[in-house]
């Protein structure tokens, strides 16, 4: 085949990884059980816990917190809870997520800037009592909703403009400054910057009185870990540098406390989807200035409705994987990937290039562990695929560690992925390897 157009390419040679196998048993079972087409996810649980050991190495002094919105699944939750994780909540009812969990109260920050006004009732009622803010607005609200709250103020990077005066007249207490650089920053730099503008504002709080004591470093870490992962060490020792440089004087102080919110960190990498080809069609094409003739159609079982809802919110796409090798000098098509809805916008991925397909071939996708799942729904009566879970015999004995190991086992037991053959292999290890890290024996759990 010849082309002038130049167009993504998707590699279908890659190095197989040990998931392949994972997924190959699995697809086995499922057809034992009559479940021939059922997309489903393979969830690395020892990868979740890797991303607490690696920022436990390069940022000790982070107290790490979990936005929950990326990923609330429950095996999600709990690991973390379990390892002493705090947590980032939006709204009452991920408030109430997490108190479930056990989790107190004071491990948890309000960090939405605009609340409902019930909601800041129902923090208040159970105890959470540090949350965001950003305009006066949300200040008066507060003042008359929550006059005890421990506030922090959320500045844009690189505006230093603030609300203390107005924050003083209330009698609201400011404790700190919040900042977010953006999801999926890949340059230390912005934290710097956004850093040294908090130090400013850090300053004109306590000149005026308030007891500033916290620093919000926001989220915006990657979890893919292949060239994005030196990036996120890079970043993390640009952040530790800027802390030392920026903050002195509180770096000394034992009530000064740096807090992240990271979300798609934690599970990016820890999630794969499998999913089979189900209808395929060919398109004659006339296109005399790219060459093309053919453009090749598939359908799979998950779309823009279910697993792949950022392909429509921010253009967000996955590049298939087929499962079992393609010999590399078949001719690659133009190939578009549908999904199983009767939505004409149901296009998982357009304009990339594939060898010709087979119905009933399987492909994967890794790095689906956020938004994905959390932002699917049930349209045309298809939902997000279920989640099945592979555990090592490192993560096992981690979780062993954890003071709410039976409910972890618990959700685990609910789809186990055996593992006699893989007990000590990284899922990942040909195309996303990871540093190890030393891990405390015993987890708190209060």
């Amino acid at each position: 085949m010849t082309s002038t157009l130049t167009a993504h390419i998707v590699d279908p040679y890659l190095p197989e990884t040990p998931i392949a196998n994972v997924i190959r048993d699995v697809i086995t079972g499922n057809e034992r059980a009559g479940r021939l087409e059922e997309a489903f996810y393979v969830v690395d649980v020892e990868n979740i816990i890797e991303k607490y050991r690696k920022l436990l190495k390069y940022m000790p002094r982070m107290k790490q917190h979990y936005a929950i919105k990326g990923n609330p699944s429950p095996i999600v939750l709990e690991i973390l809870a379990g390892m002493g994780i705090s947590f980032d909540c939006a709204s009452r009812g991920e408030i109430e997520t997490i108190l479930k969990l056990g989790v107190s109260p004071n491990r948890i920050i309000f960090a939405n800037p605009v609340k409902a006004r019930s909601h800041i009732t129902f923090a208040a009622e159970v105890g959470v009592t540090k949350m965001t803010f950003d305009s006066e607005y949300e200040l008066y609200k507060i003042q008359r909703m929550y006059p005890g709250a421990d506030m922090v103020l959320r500045i844009l990077v690189s505006d230093k403009s603030v609300k203390y005066p107005l924050a003083k007249k209330l009698g609201v207490n400011i404790i700190g400054t919040s900042f977010h650089v953006g999801s999926l920053c890949q340059s230390g730099k912005a934290y710097a910057r956004a850093i040294r503008d908090s130090r400013y504002v850090f300053d004109l709080g306590n000149e005026l009185g308030f007891n500033m004591h916290l620093l919000d470093i926001g989220g915006g870490f990657s979890g893919t870990t292949t060239s994005l992962n030196k990036t996120s060490i890079d970043m993390a020792q640009t952040v530790s540098k800027a802390l030392e440089y920026y903050f002195p004087v509180f770096n000394q102080t034992t009530d000064f406390t740096v807090i992240s919110e990271f979300g798609r960190y934690y599970v990016d990498t820890a999630y794969t989807l499998a999913d089979v080809i189900e209808g395929k069609k060919r398109v004659i094409l006339d296109d005399v200035k790219s060459n093309i003739r053919n453009e090749m159609m598939y359908y799979i079982m998950d779309g823009v409705h279910q697993s792949f809802r950022e392909v429509l919110v921010k253009n967000d796409f996955h590049d298939p994987i087929p499962l079992d090798p393609h010999n590399p000098n078949e001719p690659l098509y133009n190939t578009t990937l549908w999904g199983p809805t009767c939505d004409s916008v149901d296009a998982v991925r357009k304009g990339f290039w594939l060898p010709e397909l087979s119905i009933g071939e399987w492909i994967y996708f890794d790095t689906m562990g956020a938004y994905t799942v959390a932002e699917g729904g049930e349209f045309n009566g298809f939902k997000v695929p279920r989640q099945l879970f592979f555990v090592s015999e490192r993560a096992r004995q981690t979780i062993n560690a954890m003071n709410n190991r039976d409910m972890i086992f618990a959700i685990l037991a609910t789809g186990a992925i055996p593992t006699e053959e893989l007990v000590d292999v990284d899922l990942h290890q040909s195309r996303t390897p990871f540093a190890s890290c030393s891990l405390p024996l015993q987890f708190p759990f209060i």
